[in-house]
């Protein structure tokens, strides 16, 4: 939007401004957009693009007032942009200087038990340390991060000394035995530890300046996603021309790939793959999104069947869920510079929630007529991509033993498989709701027979998934040795989503 509107002379926009007053062709002339407007008034200009390149043959006048538009709305966008920033700077001093009040109110109520003390100064000793480094500018990326993980494996040492989630002394049992006090003050400072290193992770770039323009394009893409996302999970009617065009942009920097990586000029492979992969699974995931979106609109809010639980249980549910994967989103970035920026505690709760939603899945595969079809669709497709995000954090924050890796590997490349059926299916169905005439029956032919294909491959993998959920002793996966390995979350993680992804798969619909 920048460029468009720095290529706008002003003699133009002069002429602009005086023929759009009286323009009356398709776009009317605009009044001023004001800043909180402008994701509207660029969604509706994205339309109103699509509208006239659909139509063909347009008028200079309709030309001059989509211009004034488009120059209307980057202003606003601008000035959005700038609020947020300082919004955002006034909700972090606001945050912090609660968060110091607090401290003061409470501090004559402080009841620490003798064990809690050391704890506590550890934490308040590591939190000082990581608002110092926050504000240093005069240390190098390398030096920052060395310093971040340092301070970083001091917060983990601490949190490996709960038990239960609670701080207590060795030889503590929850049988009769009694939690020291103080455990709520020491489990806040410790969540804003955690919030501390996010923030600091967040302040260096970890993609090579050769990659930048693909990291770039793909951020460009993703925040256009979103606002289609948003518009279509609100009912919004949305062109499948623009999720196309997206689509095919996706595609064509995943083809960049070589081996599954992305490669210099001269055939290296720079620094921040992990990063332009959780870029580009994003986008996939957003893709699909769109796609339940899209047809959730098409079957109408009841879906397909009737609805026995209560709409308000699902939809509360689904909401969760969605907060959950946004807080992921950014812990799974932090995850790719090798920084875990979530506390066990915090990660265990939003586990839980995907749990719920995961549990009301398999609801709906064993009782079809439980909840409504569309409904259903929404949440998976959250719960898929949530679970994908849990399971990159937690190999971060306990990555698997090797005594699993082979276990995992397997896992791996059918969640990689799955991934790509259900994004080449998305791509059928986009196809099939963009064509027109001959080339819209030849697309539904190409989904149907994409169906088809694809059965028997499903069914194979779904034995295997049951093969694996059969091996499993109390729900833990187990080594040769009947050992309980490290890295059982990430694993946990990979099949359900494994699971999750054959259930779309496994659909009569698209998504």
């Amino acid at each position: 939007m920048t460029t468009m509107s720095h290529q706008l002379s002003s003699s133009t926009l002069g002429d602009t401004l005086d023929v759009a007053t009286s323009t009356k062709g398709l776009i009317e002339h605009p009044h001023r957009i004001k800043p909180s407007e402008a994701g509207a008034a660029l969604l509706s200009l994205s339309r109103d693009l699509s509208s006239l390149s659909k139509r063909g043959s347009v008028k200079i006048a309709e030309v001059q007032a989509i211009a004034e538009r488009t120059w209307r709305a980057n202003v606003a966008f601008e000035q959005r942009l700038a609020q947020l920033a300082r919004e955002k700077q006034q909700l972090e001093h606001m945050v912090d200087t609660v968060w110091k009040k607090f401290d003061e109110v409470i501090m004559p109520l402080w009841k620490f038990d003798d064990s809690m003390i050391p704890i506590y100064e550890e934490l308040s000793t590591i939190f000082t340390a990581l608002e110092a480094l926050r504000h240093d500018t005069t240390l190098s990326a390398d030096a920052r991060g060395i310093n971040l993980r340092q301070l970083q494996d001091r917060l983990h040492a601490v949190e490996n000394l709960q038990t239960d989630g609670k701080f207590v002394p060795g030889g503590w049992s929850k049988y009769g035995g009694r939690i020291p006090s103080g455990q709520a003050m020491c489990v806040n400072l410790m969540n804003r530890c955690y919030k501390l290193v996010e923030k600091i992770a967040e302040m260096e770039s970890i993609v090579d300046p050769s990659l930048a323009k693909i990291n770039d394009k793909l951020e460009d893409i993703i925040s256009n996603l979103c606002a289609l996302r948003d518009a279509a999970q609100a009912g919004h009617p949305i062109d499948p021309i623009e999720v196309h065009m997206y689509q095919e942009q996706i595609q064509a920097i995943d083809n960049l790939r070589v081996d599954g990586k992305f490669v210099g000029a001269t055939g290296d492979v720079p620094e921040g793959q992990a990063a332009l992969h959780e870029l580009l699974d994003w986008a996939f995931d957003l893709v699909h999104e769109i796609c339940v979106a899209l047809e959730e609109q098409e079957n109408g809010k009841g879906g397909k069947g009737d609805a026995d639980v209560q709409p308000t249980v699902l939809s509360a549910l689904t909401e969760r869920v969605g907060d959950v994967q946004q807080s992921l989103i950014s812990y799974a970035a932090s995850a790719s510079r090798g920084i875990t920026a979530v506390s066990q505690p915090t990660f265990t709760l939003m586990y839980d929630t995907i749990g719920e939603g995961m549990s009301l899945l398999k609801d709906t595969v064993t009782h079809p007529g439980q909840t409504a079809y569309a409904a259903a669709s929404k949440l998976r497709s959250l719960v898929s991509s949530s679970l994908g995000y849990v399971n990159r954090v937690s190999a971060q924050m306990e990555p698997v033993d090797e005594s699993l890796q082979g276990v995992h590997s397997n896992l791996f490349v059918i969640r990689r498989t799955l991934r790509q059926m259900r994004d080449k299916r998305n791509e059928l169905y986009i196809n099939a709701k963009t064509g027109e005439g001959i080339e819209a029956s030849i697309a539904q032919k190409e989904l149907r027979a994409f169906n088809r294909a694809f059965d028997e491959q499903l069914t194979e993998i779904s034995r295997f998934l049951s093969t694996v959920e059969a091996a499993r002793v109390d729900g833990n996966f187990v080594n040769a040795r009947g050992e309980v390995p490290s890295g059982q979350t990430a694993l946990k993680a990979l099949l359900e989503e494994c699971y999750v992804l054959s259930m779309e798969l496994l659909n009569d619909a698209c998504v």
